[in-house]
């Protein structure tokens, strides 16, 4: 549940962690349109910045 992730990112920042972590109002578990290039977009980034 998305309630469950919100709780993760706040314990994760809680204990000095750098989680990355997004909502995308509107959409749904499945997304689409605007939020599937946007997410896309964050998941090239984070790995352009990690995977060297």
């Amino acid at each position: 549940p998305y309630a469950w992730s919100v709780d993760l990112c706040q314990r994760l920042t809680a204990l000095g962690k750098h989680p990355e972590c997004y909502s995308y109002p509107g959409a749904h578990h499945t997304f689409s349109g605007q939020a599937d290039a946007l997410f896309m977009q964050r998941v090239r980034d984070f790995f352009k910045r990690t995977l060297k």
